[in-house]
């Protein structure tokens, strides 16, 4: 279906792990998260990992990330990111480079939603500014394609990103 893996961008709480997840099925390949990865990796959720580094740092270790997926996997997958990861230059290069990429695009309000039903919704809120929306939604819309998810179900959402049907 693809000739690259599949890259889901967007704020926090755009759903790109739900759809990843569902997207890998659907396709039957792999599925990689970064902040599930950076998880596994320090025993502990992405909340607490981001507080405990500069954001710097922790944009480094989204780089390191993303580098240890593209060396270990060479056949197709999904990935989802995380809501920053496009703040580094370098990991939004080797994403547009190595991926195609899909902005799950959503409003301030919905994701604000979304982040009130999430665990350690009272750190996601203190991210979830409108300037920090406006900001990421410049480097989001960089992405190779956009799809609009205000309102859709995830089949719906999925089959939007399958009409692109690049080859695999």
């Amino acid at each position: 279906m693809f000739n690259k893996p599949i890259c889901l961008v967007g704020f926090i709480c755009s759903g790109k792990s739900t759809i990843g997840q569902l997207l890998s099925g659907k396709l039957s390949c792999d599925f990689f998260d970064t902040d599930r990865l950076i998880e596994h990796k320090f025993q502990k959720p992405i909340s607490e990992v981001f507080q405990s580094l500069p954001e710097e740092e922790f944009r480094n270790l989204e780089y390191e990330t993303l580098s240890e997926i593209f060396i270990q996997k060479k056949q197709p997958f999904v990935l989802a990111t995380g809501g920053g990861i496009f703040e580094k230059n370098e990991c939004r290069d080797l994403l547009f480079q190595k991926t195609t990429s899909f902005y799950l695009k959503n409003s301030l309000e919905n994701i604000r939603l979304r982040i009130s039903n999430r665990s350690h919704a009272a750190f996601w809120s203190e991210l979830c500014t409108e300037r920090r929306f406006n900001q990421r939604i410049i480097q989001y819309e960089k992405a190779h394609y956009i799809v609009e998810t205000e309102n859709k179900s995830p089949d719906e959402i999925i089959n939007r990103i399958l009409l692109f049907r690049i080859p695999w």
